[in-house]
């Protein structure tokens, strides 16, 4: 039988990897729905391709674009927000929840009440609400699996790991564009894009540089693996072979290795069995692997990450808030580099001890924290 899939952010780096997956596969799969922000024509081209049932766009504003994109085929074409909750309310077998940033959030929790299986690369989603979201899941019978490959890693180590045998759970960066740099204001945003090891979205790629992206999957980890932010290392790991390693009371290490590919975590939730439809690595070619400590002083998004954790939910919201638009800023050149992570721990200094008690909460605070920070920036 087809699994039913629907992906949330089908235009981007994960939702165009799950799709180079799912073509060399089709008789295995029946595309529900592909969601996209305003990118009208490559998510028609997608849709009319698999033959989706929908193509929605969170952009009302780009609908006609999408309309005529579609024009002739049996796709439906939809956009705005309650077009794609009630997407997400279909029950499937699969979606793939990767939206960047705060946005993906309502859908993707709409999703874990539904779907049998949540791949999710949102990691902003886990940061703000992850809890919620994996008890909305096992509580509809559902289940959640990592996209990101650091988690990935983590997630199939602990599978033959006791966790009264763990001592620490280690996630690796590659230490972006600026490892060795030594002066960082005067990065331009087109220096912080060019990522040495990964193809990613812009938010993403600055999210790397400032080593942000490592202190929101640091949060990321807690959740999902119900861990103290004490028991979560990070290394800097420049080959991006090593994606995340276990240390183990009893002196070992465990660790799990493979190219910087997305395909990897993809084709996990994608198929219930292994498939060697990917190459391994090919050790005998040669190989160096280095690791190194993070320099915090210069790079404390890390830092601020383990601080918003151990203040609570709503810091961990302001701490995601304030990123994407202190990135937003320096994208658009009225923020230095070295402001981005400032900008954060100044809005964690105003809006932490906020109550969080419901998803509206979430919204509510982000949407308070955007304002603020806005109006400081632009």
């Amino acid at each position: 039988m087809k699994k039913r899939v629907t992906i949330l952010g089908s235009t981007g780096s994960v939702g165009q990897t799950a799709l180079r997956l799912i073509a060399d596969h089709l008789d295995d799969f029946d595309l529900y729905a592909l969601i996209a922000d305003r990118n009208a024509q490559d998510l028609a081209r997608d849709a009319r391709r698999f033959g989706a049932t929908y193509a929605a766009l969170a952009d009302n504003q780009c609908y006609q674009d999408l309309k005529n994109a579609l024009a002739g085929s049996s796709v439906q074409g939809v956009s705005g927000d309650a077009a794609i909750a009630q997407i997400c309310a279909e029950p499937v077998d699969i979606v793939i929840a990767a939206i960047t940033g705060a946005a993906g959030l309502v859908p993707t929790f709409i999703a874990c009440q539904h779907a049998r299986l949540v791949g999710i690369a949102n990691k902003e989603s886990l940061v703000c609400a992850g809890s919620w979201m994996l008890e909305a899941a096992a509580r509809h019978g559902g289940r959640i699996a990592p996209l990101d490959s650091e988690h990935h890693a983590l997630a199939c180590l602990l599978r033959g790991v006791p966790k009264n045998q763990v001592k620490s759970l280690v996630l690796t960066a590659s230490g972006g564009p600026f490892r060795t740099r030594p002066n960082l204001r005067d990065v331009t945003p087109e220096e912080a894009l060019r990522h040495p090891t990964w193809s990613m979205g812009k938010k993403i790629s600055v999210d790397s540089a400032t080593l942000m992206n490592k202190g929101l999957e640091l949060i990321e980890a807690c959740v999902l693996f119900d861990v103290e932010e004490s028991c979560i290392e990070t290394l800097i790991h420049p080959e991006s072979v090593v994606h995340g390693m276990i240390r183990c009371k009893n002196g070992g290490t465990l660790a799990h290795l493979a190219p910087a590919d997305m395909r990897y975590p993809v084709r996990d939730v994608l198929f219930d069995e292994q498939r060697d439809v990917l190459p391994n690595l090919a050790f005998a070619a040669g190989m160096t692997l280095t690791f190194e400590a993070v320099d915090h002083q210069r790079f404390p998004a890390i830092t601020l990450a383990r601080a918003a954790y151990r203040q609570g939910q709503a810091a961990c919201i302001v701490l995601n808030a304030a990123n994407e638009c202190a990135v937003e800023a320096f994208l658009q050149e009225n923020l230095k580099f070295t402001e981005i992570t400032t900008v954060v721990e100044q809005a964690m200094a105003r809006h932490h001890h906020q109550t969080v008690a419901h998803l509206q909460d979430v919204l509510a605070l982000d949407q308070e924290v955007r304002h603020t920070v806005k109006k400081t920036l632009f």
